[in-house]
């Protein structure tokens, strides 16, 4: 903070705002916007045989990604990978998925073309609820604000339009997933009953020494 002089102009910092935020908080738009994004929203189906088991194992039963310009979140392939697995192949999947154990993200080249097709009709579904042409104006809202949400619709369909294009592009295999997705963080492994036992006398003796120098300081 610092005093103004009379008359000065004053600027104000909104911070990283989506477009949407913008319009909604302050009532514009700015003309071009790093920050802007589209959300992805991956659901369970309770109709799965192994809902309950996916719930459980994740804590819940639906997962919302965002989707920039960069490259998106890995979880969002491995949600899908496990929302298109069976029991069988789920439980040793979840390890690997929270982070666990280590292990291969892929179970089967099935599961894998399922995922990677149900990212993709989400996406084309996504899409399909955008009108194809822009709505008759309505005499409630201002031209500029109707202009606002006609241009909100256009970042969030290019967003979605990139998106099905790298889908695409990896069923077909013209891009990999490396490509598409951030890079793989590697897996916690968690510690042997060994190696339990052996951080469990380590501490033990760390916090016997001290006692004992204080016994032959005693002593002495």
């Amino acid at each position: 903070m610092r005093d103004f002089k009379a008359g000065e102009q004053v600027f104000m910092n909104y911070g990283n705002r989506t477009s949407a935020e913008f319009l909604l908080n302050a009532g514009f738009m700015p003309a071009s916007n790093p920050n802007d994004y589209v959300r992805l929203k991956l659901v369970l189906r309770q109709d799965d045989p192994a809902y309950r088991t996916k719930c459980n194992g994740i804590g819940t039963d639906s997962v919302t990604f965002v989707l920039d310009e960069g490259k998106y979140p890995r979880m969002l392939l491995t949600f899908a990978r496990m929302m298109a697995m069976d029991e069988a192949d789920l439980k040793p999947y979840l390890g690997v998925m929270l982070g666990l154990c280590p292990g291969s993200e892929v179970v089967s080249e099935g599961n894998e073309t399922m995922a990677r097709n149900l990212i993709t009709n989400k996406i084309r579904k996504l899409l399909s609820i955008y009108p194809a042409s822009a709505p008759a104006p309505s005499p409630a809202v201002s031209p500029y604000m109707a202009a606002c949400f006609q241009r909100l619709q256009s970042i969030e369909k290019a967003f979605l339009t990139k998106a099905l294009e790298r889908m695409t592009a990896l069923i077909e295999g013209r891009m990999s997933v490396d490509d598409i997705f951030e890079a793989k963080e590697e897996p916690q492994t968690m510690p042997t009953p060994v190696e339990k036992i052996q951080e469990g006398e380590a501490e033990k003796a760390q916090t016997e020494q001290p006692q004992e120098e204080k016994k032959e300081g005693g002593a002495a």
